[in-house]
């Protein structure tokens, strides 16, 4: 079983650290500095004025920093949110964390397998 880590964590060490990992024969782990992280989930927008999805667990800080590692529940509803951000509104790199984030996600869904979200 291969473990393919991709790291924009380098250099931020003693900083928060999200992992994002899928769990599979090609397992994939995603290391991000909690700042991009951040940004990517400013950049959802809420559905109908309340959040939904992974934007309501970021925003009521639950989840992931209740319980890490923690499985994100409708890989769906998260590729839909993080399809939508505007990326344009992103430096390079955290349009790069994105693409990542999504392909994990895309990757878990075609192989009904889950995604985790860790927070340290």
């Amino acid at each position: 079983m291969s473990n393919k880590i991709i790291d924009f964590y380098k250099g931020y060490e003693g900083e928060p650290e999200i992992q994002i990992s899928s769990k599979n024969e090609g397992s994939v782990t995603l290391r991000i500095w909690e700042g991009y992280f951040d940004n990517i989930m400013m950049g959802i927008k809420a559905d109908s004025s309340h959040w939904t999805a992974l934007a309501y667990y970021y925003h009521l800080h639950e989840g992931w920093y209740e319980n890490s590692p923690w499985a994100i529940p409708d890989i769906d509803a998260a590729l839909e949110q993080l399809e939508r951000v505007n990326k344009a509104e992103f430096y390079d790199e955290t349009q790069e964390i994105l693409k990542h984030f999504i392909e994990i996600l895309l990757n878990a869904k075609s192989n009904n397998e889950e995604v985790w979200i860790a927070y340290d």
